[in-house]
């Protein structure tokens, strides 16, 4: 995800894998509830730079990104992604105002999703 944000090229690519006797470490829901937070709230932070930013679509740098600086604080991590659960609706509204009103002082702001064209509506 971070790779992407900076402008790497992304593929998929086939792996074949192999438990053996040892099964599988992932935790089905700790794990895509903890994945899901991550993602949401990397979002939060993309999103909002590139609301306030024109033509900036790769908004992650290597250093000193703030998810990073959250991320690397145990507890600040866990309430980060506990205020990202609960703030996501909220934060849907927020963005969508975000990308009509500010859309119309600085020109293309959030540049990803409009590379999408997909948009917010």
């Amino acid at each position: 995800m971070k790779a992407g944000d900076m402008g790497a090229d992304i593929r998929f690519v086939s792996i074949k894998t192999i438990y053996n006797e040892n099964g599988t470490h992932f935790k089905p829901v700790k794990d895509i509830v903890a994945i899901t937070a991550y993602v949401i709230s990397y979002l939060y932070i993309k999103w909002f730079i590139e609301g306030l930013t024109s033509n900036n679509s790769n908004t992650y740098s290597a250093k000193n990104h703030v998810r990073d600086l959250i991320g690397n604080n145990k507890i600040m991590d866990i309430l980060f992604q506990i205020f990202t659960v609960l703030t996501a609706l909220p934060a849907t509204v927020f963005f969508s105002i975000e990308y009509l009103i500010l859309g119309l002082i600085i020109p293309n702001n959030f540049a990803s999703v409009r590379e999408c064209g997909c948009g917010f509506f």
